[in-house]
């Protein structure tokens, strides 16, 4: 099964992003200077839209689906229609 491993690559994806955004002010504060929020400011922007779209899909896996953690399958219906399939989950 895809989904743990895949998830987990979403773990690590969070973590990395929240630890760089932790080690601005660290490192600022051993400088002396805040210019590393405003003088890297695509670093800033890379890991806040990286904990910003990782918390959506963690609220996703544990919040709004858990359900399919508990190895539930799914029954899937193939549709043809003229050339394309068409999936439907029940």
């Amino acid at each position: 099964e895809e989904t743990p491993s895949l998830f987990a690559s979403v773990l690590l994806d969070f973590s990395g992003g929240v630890f760089n955004y932790s080690q601005m002010p660290v490192q600022s504060k051993d400088q002396g200077s805040w210019v590393n929020f405003y003088g890297n400011i695509g670093k800033v922007f890379i890991s806040l839209v990286s904990i910003f779209y990782d918390s959506i899909i963690m609220g996703q896996y544990y919040v709004i689906y858990p359900d399919n953690k508990k190895g539930l399958t799914s029954r899937y219906y193939y549709v043809v229609l003229s050339d394309f399939y068409l999936i439907l989950v029940v």
